[in-house]
């Protein structure tokens, strides 16, 4: 009897959680509800980013990849294609909180608002060379790929993939 009940049960939940992510996956549209989302080449953070999309953005769904899904959508200047992080999407629709309710491939605020970058510097009185160098350091992942996916590894963080340990070796210090 006993041993039934958990084979009920199992299969309930089963069927409870095949439901889930049918419903998730029928879904065609779905809507940004954190703030603001970074949008990933891959399917994790450690991949580059092509465009950032605000709250209340809509996205097509086009999969659901580890903890992500990919998606495209239409910014202001172009289409957009890659992944976010599953849990900063919503199924129903989100108010935004800025004007279109998306933002420039660039991820910049100011960009958002409409301003141009020559436009800010110059309100700032700041150089458009000194913006343009601080744009291009920026634009250098402070971080290597493969230094955060062993870093991952070590510290059993992050996706299961990367929780296998170092892919380099270590080099000892004399």
């Amino acid at each position: 009897m006993k041993r039934k009940t958990i084979l009920q049960c199992a299969v309930a939940s089963v069927t409870i959680g095949l439901i889930g992510v049918g419903v998730v996956l029928a879904v065609d549209q779905v809507w940004v509800g954190a703030d603001w989302v970074a949008v990933f080449q891959g399917p994790d953070n450690c991949t580059g980013k092509v465009g950032t999309a605000v709250k209340g953005t809509k996205l097509t769904l086009l999969q659901k990849e580890d903890d992500f899904y990919k998606v495209h959508y239409k910014d202001r200047i172009q289409d957009v294609e890659g992944y976010v992080a599953a849990i900063d999407i919503s199924s129903m629709e989100v108010v935004g909180n800025a004007g279109s309710g998306q933002a420039s491939v660039d991820g910049n605020t100011t960009a958002a608002k409409g301003f141009k970058p020559e436009e800010y510097a110059s309100s700032r009185h700041i150089s458009t060379s000194y913006l343009k160098s601080l744009e291009a350091r920026l634009a250098k992942p402070l971080v290597e790929v493969q230094d955060m996916k062993d870093f991952m590894a070590e510290g059993k963080v992050g996706p299961a993939k990367y929780r296998t340990g170092p892919t380099t070796a270590p080099t000892s210090q004399g």
